[in-house]
């Protein structure tokens, strides 16, 4: 146990260990907190108090704030000192599954309306958003990785919710491919991976409900061994999903 946060919150966002930025959370907080290693420093306010609002970004220095309480279009990027409000995404949302870096990202699937998930999924460029190929199953909560914007893997989640869903889907740039399931259908629990071909799914709700302590780990192939026409494998080259068309 190290030094206390100073505002008491769930569902933040954060960065990595040192330094860390958490952001708002429940209670419409719009407070945001640096840790330095060692205690948190109260720093500059987002512009909009945000509950279920995800972040994007590998540091503390620069990242996004996508989204959040009552399904809003708000986007603010940080950096380093300052909070500023940047192009709003295209369909309003809460609940958001974000990856990438605060010039390259994707906001996907998420909550457009009372007890309804969307589908619908965003690139961001560095000063827009534009409207991509949807996922297979919207959902709320789940886990996501990826580098950027052409790249990344998005798993588990309420979709829609309440009801759980294992479904695991690979994005390429361009399109979305179902790939191999969680092994336990969960939500809300954590996720960790820069990479859409190595990635962690721990905790969470499962379709009890119940908390869950597991965790599953997903690593695309580094060698691939053909065995069937039509079969799906992961390219560790060209970091592509690809299928055999003969035996």
């Amino acid at each position: 146990e190290v030094a206390d946060l100073n505002t008491a919150r769930y569902g933040t966002s954060s960065g990595t260990y040192t330094p860390v930025l958490t952001t708002g959370g429940n209670g419409s907080k719009a407070v945001t907190e640096l840790w330095d290693g060692s205690s948190w420093t109260e720093v500059a306010d987002l512009n909009t108090a945000g509950r279920q609002a995800s972040g994007v970004g590998v540091n503390a220095e620069a990242c996004l704030m996508v989204a959040g309480k009552n399904r809003t279009s708000n986007v603010e990027s940080w950096n380093g000192s300052s909070w500023t409000e940047v192009a709003e995404v295209n369909t309003a949302r809460e609940g958001t599954n974000n990856w990438g870096t605060s010039t390259s990202a994707v906001t996907a699937s998420g909550i457009s309306a009372p007890g309804s998930t969307t589908a619908n999924v965003e690139s961001w460029n560095g000063s827009s958003w534009t409207e991509i190929a949807d996922v297979n199953v919207g959902r709320r909560g789940a886990g996501t990785s990826g580098p950027d914007n052409t790249s990344g893997l998005f798993f588990g989640g309420d979709g829609p919710a309440p009801s759980k869903v294992a479904s695991t889907e690979h994005f390429n740039g361009s399109s979305w491919t179902e790939v191999g399931d969680l092994s336990e259908a969960r939500a809300n629990g954590g996720s960790a991976g820069h990479d859409a071909g190595s990635s962690l799914a721990f905790g969470g709700d499962d379709t009890t409900p119940a908390r869950v302590t597991s965790t599953e780990e997903f690593e695309a192939p580094s060698v691939f061994n053909q065995q069937v026409e039509g079969q799906l494998f992961f390219n560790s080259t060209t970091n592509a999903f690809k299928e055999t068309i003969k035996d």
